[in-house]
């Protein structure tokens, strides 16, 4: 890792993200409407609700929404011990996609709370907070006035198939304006910008020539500015 100067535009940088927020909150949407959809359905009825998700999980035991569905089923119904297998079951499906599951161990860690094991829930919640910050490959767009110490910058994935012709460029090993990266074909996405501090990056890894940064940032102007 570079470390032997300050951070600048165009360094190609270590930055601590919060984990995926788009499948946190998709999965925080799924519990709270599947939550206040069963608080106003009669007790008698919430078997005949809970058997369609059950029947949804015969015929794909990974759906990890479906699951989470049923984590609220037990909920409401007080089987708590229920509901924490199944979260346990979740993390399980997520830990296997490798994907982020923070979020559902400070929801395990909750549910080991509400049962009196302080010492679960403790580990679950410890667990979710490592997790939920990860070292993720950024590009710094620009650093922002002084006032604010923080820098514009923007996600770089080795996630090929998330290529967008409009914003993103590809970029490969062999490319000669850049140093020291990348060890993959990978993609700039302009589009996924975020402000990080100086003490949210962990150092440098390379940097991309001034070409390429001016022509990253004309495609996210023009498109921010342009009219239908």
């Amino acid at each position: 890792m570079m470390k032997n100067r300050p951070i600048a535009e165009r360094d190609v940088i270590l930055v601590y993200f919060l984990g995926d927020t788009q499948r946190f909150l998709k999965r925080i949407q799924i519990y709270l409407k599947t939550k206040q959809k069963l608080i106003g359905v009669p007790p008698a009825s919430l078997p005949v609700h809970q058997t369609e998700v059950e029947n949804a999980l015969i015929e794909n035991p990974d759906n990890v929404l479906k699951r989470l569905e049923l984590t609220v089923f037990h909920e409401i119904q007080g089987e708590l011990s229920k509901a924490t297998s199944e979260l346990e079951n979740v993390i399980d499906l997520l830990m296997k996609r490798e994907e982020d599951c923070s979020d559902i161990y400070i929801r395990l860690g909750s549910l080991y709370e509400h049962q009196g094991d302080y010492d679960s829930a403790y580990d679950a919640y410890e667990e979710g907070q490592q997790l939920g910050l990860k070292l993720r490959p950024a590009v710094c767009l620009r650093k922002l006035p002084p006032t604010y110490s923080e820098f514009l910058v923007c996600g770089l994935t080795t996630k090929v198939n998330r290529y967008d012709k409009i914003l993103d460029e590809i970029i490969t090993p062999n490319d000669d304006d850049l140093k020291r990266l990348p060890a993959a074909q990978s993609v700039i996405r302009p589009g996924f910008l975020s402000r990080v501090r100086k003490e949210e990056i962990a150092g440098r890894i390379g940097s991309i020539s001034a070409v390429r940064h001016r022509r990253l940032l004309r495609k996210l102007g023009d498109y921010l500015v342009k009219t239908k």
